[in-house]
């Protein structure tokens, strides 16, 4: 007896089970294990019902809290993004959300490391102004390694390499001069052996070499 109601039942289909128990008991008013059979499934389905409402909760929670973090990683508010991730995580664990937690997690170590660049980059170009052209390079070599993708500091690199040159040239043609000049002052004086020796010296300096 009460097979089908039974069936119902033992497959969680609790709704039916009322339905059908109700009917049972309108049909059989006096079978008390219809009407114990009846209770059971309906505190059967306000425990099912119940459990739905929670998880539905839990999801719409989760779905606004994932949607803020979202909206808040498009703004580049990472920092604030992986709050409504973790918050999102509470709710319901899974594979989306942590997958969106280390993305936010990337985008700050990122965010920290340019920002440190563009500090580094801002303060070789400073040196490289006031031509402190050593400690300008030093700066934009540790520009290149925090961010290796970016061709700045390579640029100015170059530019302080070119300046560097430039100065050892006028440098070089300086010391030329001053020892021609040393080397004519020495030959106008009869001072021949200071006037080879001097000239010689020259011929290493000169700018063309």
């Amino acid at each position: 007896m009460y097979k089908r109601q039974k069936k119902a039942f033992e497959e969680d289909s609790y709704q039916i089970a009322v339905n059908n128990f109700s009917d049972a008991v309108d049909q059989f008013p006096d079978k008390e294990e219809a009407v114990e059979w009846l209770m059971d499934a309906e505190e059967k389905l306000e425990e099912q019902n119940s459990a739905k409402e929670a998880e539905e909760e839990k999801q719409k929670k989760y779905n606004n809290a994932l949607t803020a973090g979202d909206n808040l990683k498009n703004q580049n508010n990472f920092e604030s993004a992986l709050e409504k991730y973790e918050e999102a995580q509470i709710y319901i664990d899974n594979a989306e959300i942590k997958g969106r937690i280390e993305s936010a997690k990337r985008s700050i170590a990122n965010s920290v490391e340019l920002e440190e660049f563009n500090s580094v980059m801002a303060e070789a170009q400073t040196e490289f102004d006031n031509q402190n052209y050593d400690r300008a390079e030093e700066l934009a070599n540790k520009a290149k390694d925090l961010q290796k993708s970016e061709n700045s500091p390579q640029e100015l690199i170059t530019k302080i390499n070119a300046k560097k040159k430039a100065i050892e040239s006028e440098e070089r043609l300086a010391e030329y001069n001053e020892l021609m000049s040393k080397a004519q002052s020495s030959f106008d004086s009869d001072n021949l052996d200071d006037a080879k020796s001097y000239a010689e010296e020259a011929r290493e300096k000169e700018p063309t070499k």
